[in-house]
């Protein structure tokens, strides 16, 4: 985990940040799921396309500093591409999402790190294959999406927001990757 300095820790200790951040992938990859899970710690079943972008919030501990994340669940489906550079406007860090068991989501992963990069410029990326419980229908291994997200300089986690599988930890090492970014600016 990132590890801030002393001197930083104590300043921040009573101080509240506020970031956007974005998750984004193809449609049915589990983006809602894994932000439901995150945000309210419930899972459902049934699934719901996103139409357009909904909106959640948490607040967490990143090493003793409370940050507000805004989480922007946005929909996956092609007829939405035009609205995304005004979802993505200020966006502070991503979580791009694709499905293990899904290989035209993955074949998408270095787009929608193209367009994240592009409205939101070098902001934090992590790479996130869901689902990983579908473990008999995986089509996409570890180490091929490992592989992808070091070309792209990203993080890369594995998850599961069915059973709860790294889902707090991936949305923290982005809150972590994101303050490091604003403290350095504020530096």
């Amino acid at each position: 985990m990132v590890r801030l300095r002393a001197k930083e820790e104590s300043a921040l200790n009573t101080s509240k940040y506020n970031f956007k951040v974005l998750v984004v992938g193809d449609g049915g990859v589990g983006k809602t799921s894994l932000t439901l899970r995150f945000t309210t710690g419930s899972f459902k079943e049934n699934y719901m396309p996103t139409l357009g972008v909904n909106f959640y919030s948490k607040t967490v501990d990143v090493e003793g500093v409370l940050v507000k994340l805004t989480v922007w669940d946005t929909g996956g489906q092609e007829r939405f591409k035009p609205l995304l550079p005004n979802y993505f406007k200020g966006g502070q860090g991503s979580l791009v999402v694709f499905d293990v068991t899904d290989s035209e989501s993955f074949k998408s992963v270095e787009g929608w790190v193209k367009q994240v990069k592009h409205y939101c410029g070098d902001v934090p990326i992590v790479i996130v294959g869901n689902k990983i419980d579908l473990s008999s229908e995986r089509k996409i291994s570890r180490e091929e999406a490992a592989r992808l997200a070091d070309r792209l300089s990203a993080p890369y986690f594995e998850s599961s927001a069915k059973e709860n599988i790294m889902v707090k930890d991936v949305f923290t090492f982005l809150a972590s990757l994101i303050l490091r970014n604003s403290l350095k600016r504020n530096d």
